[in-house]
């Protein structure tokens, strides 16, 4: 299951700048101890790992400079993409089904 989600994830981000972040990311939040039970990869973005309070500072979002309307548009764009990609890079309408329609009282003239 690791795996899987460490494959798909590993076209997510387009480049190679960013290669083998998810790994680190996922070693940072569950700990050593467990990645490796889980088989997480070591990544070299590991070392940038240790500053990631001052990171945070920088590319927080509601920080209202440069970066953060940066990481916004980044972290859009990523999840625009991971949409899409989930959908084979095929756009899916939001569609109510008309069962619910009726029964939450949506006219169909306001969808």
């Amino acid at each position: 299951m690791t795996r899987a989600l460490l494959e798909f994830h590993a076209d997510l981000i387009p480049g190679q700048m960013f290669d083998n972040i998810i790994p680190a990311l996922i070693r940072e939040t569950v700990g050593d101890d467990i990645a490796d039970w889980m088989e997480v990869p070591h990544s070299n973005w590991q070392n940038l790992m240790k500053y990631k309070e001052l990171m945070g500072y920088f590319l927080d979002s509601d920080y209202t400079g440069f970066f953060g309307s940066m990481i916004n548009r980044l972290g859009l764009a990523l999840f625009k993409r991971q949409s899409l990609a989930m959908t084979d890079y095929e756009y899916t309408p939001f569609l109510i089904p008309t069962e619910l329609r009726k029964v939450w009282g949506i006219d169909e003239k306001k969808v």
